[in-house]
Parts: C-alpha cells; structure tokens; sequence
C-alpha cells in the first residue's frame, strides 16, 4: 500500500492502528471543530474553561450543574481523540484532570452545608 493510502492499516503521523468504525466516524466529525479550537490563541480553550466553571460554581444548583459538565464533556472529547496517540503517563495525566473536572461537577450538582 502506498504511504498515506486511506486503506492504510496504521496512522502515519503516529504510528497507531488506523481508526475504524465509530472511532473514524467520530474522529472525522471533530475534525472541523479541531481546527477551528487550534486557530485560537493557546490561552483561550483554558480560559473558556476556567470561565465556565468558576460560573456553575457560583450559580450552583441544576443550572451550575450543565454549565460545569460542558468543560467535562469538552475534556472527555479531547481525551477520547488523543487516547490512541497518549503514552502511559499522559493518559493518567489527563484521566486524573477529567477526574477532577468530574468531582467538581460533583460537588455542584450535590453541595453540602459546612457550616
């Protein structure tokens, strides 16, 4: 097969098995936003984050509960894409930050009085 055939069995770029099924279908679906989240400054995915759950956690309750899952849905997305190119210590990197995006949902959806 030639190289950067689309019938390639591996990704060249990464050495990695080439997507098949709904990996490739949602691989090529992401493909647009992707592009458009790499031509903004480094900065602003972070920032639009941060901004996001600093609002559910102030506006709390269900509300503050769907603004928070939407930077967890946004991480988990990223990490199901890179998942297949992550070596070993950058996947429990980014497994532990979409944790703790996680509890931070968490908490919101089911404060508790502490004082």
């Amino acid at each position: 097969m030639a190289h950067g055939s689309s019938t390639s069995d591996t990704c060249a770029e990464y050495g990695t098995p080439a997507p098949s099924g709904i990996r490739h279908r949602i691989e090529s679906a992401s493909a647009p936003a992707l592009r458009a989240i790499a031509k903004l400054p480094f900065w602003a995915p972070l920032v639009g984050v941060v901004a996001l759950l600093v609002i559910g956690g102030l506006v709390g309750g269900a509300v503050g509960t769907v603004i928070v899952a939407l930077p967890v849905i946004f991480a988990a997305w990223l990490l199901y894409l890179a998942w297949p190119t992550l070596g070993l210590a950058e996947r429990a990197m980014r497994t532990s930050i979409w944790v703790a995006l996680v509890a931070v949902a968490v908490v919101i959806a089911f404060p508790r009085d502490i004082f």
